[in-house]
Parts: C-alpha cells; sequence; structure tokens
C-alpha cells in the first residue's frame, strides 16, 4: 500500500474525541432508565423477535469482530498483508485489548445472570449481590459485556489505522454488540456499558499513549 495513505499520527481528531465524549455522556445517562425499563421490555419480548434468516446469519456471524479468535484473525491478517502500517497495529491491539480487559474485569464487581441462563427472571431479579463470589460461572458474567467493548474498541482502533474504512468498521462493531442481544448472551444495558467503557477507555489512550505513527 501507498505510504502516503498512512495516518501521520495514531490519534483520534480532536472532533472525533468530543463526539466519543458526548457519545460517553450519554451513555451514562441512559444507563438508569435502561437498567429500570428497556432491559425489562427487551426480556419480555426478544422471543418475539425473528430477523429473516440471511440476516440473522448475518448477525450471528459478526461475534468474529468481537471474539478474541476472530480478532486474532483480523489483525493477523492485515499484519500480514499490509507491511508499510505494521507497527501501526499496535494501536487497534491496545484500543480493543484495553476495552475488552476492563469490561471483564468489571465482571468480578458486577455478578448478573445472563438472559439465556434463566428465563423466568426478570431483568432487574438478575442482578446478584456484589462481589458474590459467582463470576466463576461463565452464567452469571453478564454485566458488562466485554464483547461489545472489545468490538467498539477495535472499530475505533482500525479506524484510526485505516480512516477510509471507519464508517465500515462500526458496522461491524454495531452487528457484533446486536449479536450479543439476539443471542441472549447480554442485556441492553450490558452492551450500553460495554460500549461506553470502549469510548472511554479510547479517549484516555487518545490522551496518553497516542503518539506519531512511525
Amino acid at each position: 500500500m501507498d505510504d502516503s495513505t498512512k495516518p501521520s499520527t495514531l490519534r483520534l481528531s480532536k472532533s472525533t474525541a468530543i463526539f466519543f465524549f458526548l457519545l460517553a455522556i450519554l451513555g451514562v445517562a441512559s444507563m438508569l432508565p435502561c437498567v429500570l425499563y428497556w432491559d425489562d421490555a427487551w426480556a419480555r419480548h426478544r422471543a418475539s423477535i425473528r430477523f429473516p434468516g440471511d440476516l440473522a446469519k448475518t448477525v450471528q456471524l459478526a461475534e468474529v469482530f468481537a471474539h478474541g479468535s476472530g480478532i486474532v484473525a483480523i489483525l493477523g491478517t492485515l499484519f500480514w498483508l499490509d507491511i508499510p502500517r505494521r507497527r501501526m497495529l499496535c494501536y487497534p491491539v491496545i484500543t480493543s485489548l484495553t476495552a475488552g480487559a476492563i469490561a471483564n474485569g468489571l465482571k468480578f464487581v458486577f455478578t448478573r445472570i445472563r438472559p439465556h441462563a434463566d428465563t423466568n427472571l426478570t431483568a432487574l431479579d438478575n442482578w446478584l449481590p456484589l462481589f458474590s463470589g459467582r463470576f466463576l460461572d461463565a452464567t452469571h458474567r453478564s454485566f458488562p459485556s466485554g464483547h461489545s467493548a472489545t468490538a467498539i474498541g477495535l472499530a475505533i482502533g482500525l479506524s484510526v489505522v485505516y480512516p477510509r474504512g471507519k464508517y465500515l468498521f462500526a458496522l461491524f462493531a454495531i452487528l457484533a454488540c446486536l449479536q450479543r442481544l439476539v443471542s441472549a448472551a447480554h442485556f441492553p444495558s450490558d452492551v450500553l456499558a460495554g460500549i461506553v467503557i470502549a469510548l472511554c477507555s479510547a479517549l484516555i489512550i487518545n490522551r496518553f499513549v497516542a503518539k506519531p505513527a512511525s
């Protein structure tokens, strides 16, 4: 690839950073109504939500963009093919790993039963006491969504390295977040929290880690 298309810095633009900051604030402000109302509404009606066959398959396959093995395949392919940008690919590695690690770390604090684990409980009933020790059970690690945080973090990182693909990466990340809902792995608030975590971690990385591209 032509080096002239490489970004000069591994950093979010000022306007993008402001946009992410506003999105994060909106996400935080939406958390309480999401937990109190939208989660329960989704839990009651999700069984009636059906996508056409091909669209349903597309949504399910989108998990690749949020799963560890899928991310290794994506970044590994780019590392192999795009030699001029190899060093820059550390940026999406950092943004995706940081967001995913923070989200998964918070699962040790907020113990919540996944929607598919017990369909008889309401969205609010699925919360367990903090530090309950049940985090070792995967069915009790619903909040926040690590997949969603990782997918958004990856999309942000890739968008910095490949600005022309930012809308495509955003679409992949949104589909990955949607997959977590339709698969009943998470409640809407879990996914929303994962998105907020990814946005906030990206802003922190942009402030303290981002640097001129080499």
